[in-house]
């Protein structure tokens, strides 16, 4: 349960990234990486705009 909850979550966030251009993408996925990570670990709600270090 646990997992898909969090693959559900990954999975948005691809698509998120996927409007973004390769750049835009690159650079983001690379500032908000860790920070993504904490949230999941701690059950937090996903947000890219927030997750931004």
């Amino acid at each position: 349960m646990y997992t898909d909850i969090l693959q559900n979550m990954y999975t948005d966030f691809s698509i998120a990234l996927k409007r973004l251009s390769r750049t835009e993408t690159l650079a983001t996925a690379a500032m908000i990486n860790i920070p993504v990570r904490v949230q999941y670990i701690h059950g937090r709600s996903f947000s890219v705009r927030t997750s931004v270090i």
